[in-house]
């Protein structure tokens, strides 16, 4: 990686200092901070050059590369005048909170042959990876030709960050693009990496629980893929104990990733439509043992940097992202 390159970085909430102490940690020095009042970093003890014009910061500071962290309504406006100014650009989750903009933006990304990527962090987990492999091996994989998915993600809003008033944290407001649909959308973001275009798309939102917030606390989708596979995900608010998990099931058999317990579970029964007196073979992996889930962060920034440097290919696009907006906004 090229550490002598100019990066600002758009918006300092925890994720945005989580990137910046990432950056740091990778050896990066040249990073200045754009945010809305200049108050000290909370976590981060190294001194950085502070804007809070965005205009200023783009013509002084000069960046290269900008990380736009900022609430998902201003994501589009931020990444557009990035963009402009000859920039690439990373976009935290999700890519916007609404389609109305994104083809602007991938008109200036395409002109300036700049890198765009969005920050789902969840592709780079080593379990999920291998689920990746199976399923696009296709009949030739451990689950066969995926007939049927199952995702649920449910946390409890109020323990993401037990030292604020979950009320005015933006995921639960929806002016600035909260939402479980949007700020869950990581396992959105997950089926379409997996399974490809949704084509036909049917969601349901409810906010009957005791939260108070002006967005929904659940939101569930039933989807059908371009390559037929039929979907339902169910993302929420409220659920505790928190609960996240992947289901596929294929010709061949049946996976299960469960991201709190680190496993991801294959069952094998062989292809045929006969009946089978002995039971399916069993397989469990593990995350390995050193795993933080930093390291998602961590990984998805190098792919960032590899993708400017060397082209490579494979992050999320926008593109992809335009997809998962179709499944999560105005739900």
């Amino acid at each position: 990686m090229n550490i002598s390159r100019r990066i600002l970085v758009c918006g300092v909430g925890s994720i945005g200092e989580r990137h910046i102490k990432n950056l740091l940690t990778l050896g990066f020095k040249n990073i200045a901070v754009f945010r809305s009042r200049n108050l000290p970093l909370k976590n981060t003890e190294q001194p950085l050059q502070t804007f809070t014009d965005l205009s200023k910061a783009l013509s002084e500071f000069r960046p290269d590369v900008v990380f736009i962290t900022n609430p998902s309504s201003l994501h589009l406006k931020t990444a557009i005048l990035a963009a402009k100014t000859n920039c690439h650009v990373f976009i935290e989750k999700p890519l916007s909170h609404t389609l109305d903009g994104i083809e602007d933006l991938e008109k200036i990304i395409n002109e300036t042959n700049k890198i765009a990527m969005i920050g789902y962090m969840l592709r780079y987990h080593p379990l999920l990876l291998k689920l990746k492999n199976w399923v696009s091996a296709g009949s030739q994989g451990p689950i066969g030709k995926v007939h049927y998915c199952r995702i649920c993600w449910g946390e409890y809003l109020p323990d993401w960050h037990p030292w604020e008033d979950y009320k005015e944290s933006y995921a639960s407001r929806k002016e600035l693009g909260g939402s479980p649909s949007l700020t869950l959308s990581h396992d959105l973001d997950i089926l379409v990496w997996l399974l490809g275009i949704p084509k036909v798309i049917k969601k349901l939102s409810g906010t009957q629980t005791e939260l108070k917030t002006d967005c929904p606390h659940m939101t569930d989708f039933l989807i059908q893929f371009e390559n037929g596979c039929i979907a339902n995900a169910h993302l929420d608010y409220f659920q505790r104990p928190p609960h996240r998990s992947f289901e596929l099931v294929g010709s061949k058999g049946k996976a299960i990733f469960d991201y709190y317990s680190g496993t991801l579970n294959l069952w094998t029964h062989g292809e045929g439509d006969s009946i089978s007196t002995s039971p399916p073979t069993q397989e469990t992996f593990l995350t390995p043992e050193n795993f933080d889930r930093n390291d998602l962060f961590m990984e998805e920034i190098r792919a960032f940097f590899d993708a400017i440097e060397n082209q490579s290919t494979g992050y999320p696009t926008i593109a992809d992202s335009k997809h998962v907006l179709k499944l999560a906004a105005d739900s």
